[in-house]
């Protein structure tokens, strides 16, 4: 079902997001699937189709079965189109995890920490995701995944990390990272995401523990 509302970027990005969704999950779809799939007009998936191909988010991939006439296109989902980066701050080393936007891990680095220093870890975070960046120039930057030792606070985005990290007052990461890069920055305990994720993002940061 549509919404219906006064803010309508917020709905046009709703109807995007039910439509992206929908290609990340069954791959392959013509429009007419879509409409079927989201419960969206022909005319709304269009409009979400047009807008997300020009973002690079999908892409045309064939034809399907004609049922008369012109067969209709194929769409895909791009996960190439952006990346996801996973950081896991340790105390002798920063390691990095580049991810399509299917969480397909597709690179990785790690470099000695410098120093543990809050502000110089944010400045070392932030390198290391600018040397993600520039060596898959391909993709835009969607998010950041953070997993940090300590006591984490999801609610204040802070980590009190007296004895690996030396931090014994609540350090936020999340406040100046977002400043830098404009996207969502989350934040986590590191045991907890190598427990709670899935798939190649659970063994990125396992395999950093």
């Amino acid at each position: 079902m549509e919404l219906h509302t006064a803010n309508s970027g917020l709905v046009r990005r709703f109807n995007e997001a039910a439509v992206l969704e929908s290609l990340r999950k069954h791959r392959l779809l013509t429009k007419t699937d879509l409409v079927k799939l989201t419960g969206l007009t022909y005319p709304t998936v269009a409009k979400s189709i047009s807008s997300l191909y020009e973002a690079g988010l999908i892409q045309e991939s064939g034809e399907g079965v004609s049922r008369g006439g012109r067969p209709p296109v194929l769409y895909a989902f791009n996960p190439l189109a952006g990346l996801i980066v996973g950081v896991q701050i340790e105390r002798k080393k920063l390691s990095f995890g580049a991810f399509d936007l299917d969480l397909s891990l597709i690179d990785d680095l790690s470099f000695k920490t410098s120093s543990l220093e809050p502000d110089a870890i944010v400045d070392q975070i932030k390198f290391g995701v600018e040397t993600v960046i520039q060596k898959h120039k391909q993709g835009v930057l969607y998010g950041v995944g953070i997993g940090s030792p300590g006591n984490v606070d999801p609610e204040r985005h802070t980590v009190v990390s007296p004895y690996q990290l030396r931090w014994k007052t609540p350090v936020d990461l999340i406040a100046p990272l977002e400043e830098i890069f404009n996207v969502p920055i989350s934040l986590g305990n590191d045991i907890n995401l190598a427990a709670l994720t899935d798939g190649n993002v659970k063994d990125f940061f396992q395999r950093c523990d």
